[in-house]
């Protein structure tokens, strides 16, 4: 075989093999994509179900537990909003709740969870209440938003709850966030407005306990 059919056979081979690249290419983005977009919307389900259920429980006080002993310590809001204190104008959601009865320090006896999921015990707590915050943050440079690519536009929500010591700390729930938004609709209902890829979700959860 000469360097001219060399030539011919490798032209021939890349005629060939170019459609099947491209397409193989083409599946590859595209589950990347479909990746992507599942772990979006795991992320979505989780964060509501988590700020579902702080604002079910906020004010909840086990009714066979010892009362809180009065003291010049402020007093734990059950819920409180606080509207545009955030990153784009956002707002804050502050929840504290009472433990249920059968919580202990025992681990794997408790039903409820922190923003981590550490088990609730009265070791994380404060005056006997446990704490849920959710604010948006600026989102650091090192993070990346819901599309792949950082904006400066876009920021982390955070979830805040006591830890061990009964000090506050913060965790990234979600990333790409550009606002979010806390609406008391009714008496007991609240409304949670979530704004990501310049789309707005909506969530309306409603609270079992009196203020």
């Amino acid at each position: 075989m000469n360097l001219l059919e060399c030539i011919v056979g490798l032209g021939i081979g890349m005629m060939v093999l170019a459609p099947m690249l491209k397409i193989t290419s083409t599946v590859l983005i595209k589950q990347s994509q479909l990746e992507r977009a599942t772990l979006e919307l795991a992320d979505q389900d989780r964060m509501f179900t988590l700020m579902g259920r702080a604002i079910r429980m906020a004010g909840y006080r086990d009714p066979l537990a010892e009362p809180i002993k009065k003291s010049s310590a402020t007093t734990l809001n059950p819920l409180t909003i606080r509207k545009a204190v955030g990153f784009n104008t956002s707002d804050e959601l502050i929840i504290h709740h009472g433990l249920q009865r059968h919580a202990s320090k025992k681990a794997g006896a408790e039903v409820d969870y922190d923003c981590s999921g550490n088990p609730l015990t009265g070791e994380r707590t404060q005056q006997g209440l446990a704490r849920l915050g959710f604010s948006l943050d600026r989102q650091t440079q090192n993070s990346s938003s819901a599309s792949g690519r950082h904006s400066r536009f876009a920021g982390s929500l955070m979830c805040e709850s006591f830890d061990r010591q009964g000090r506050a700390q913060k965790t990234t729930l979600m990333t790409g966030i550009e606002q979010i938004r806390f609406h008391e609709i009714a008496p007991q209902k609240i409304q949670v407005e979530l704004i990501l890829n310049k789309k707005t979700l909506a969530r309306t959860f409603a609270r079992r306990n009196a203020p």
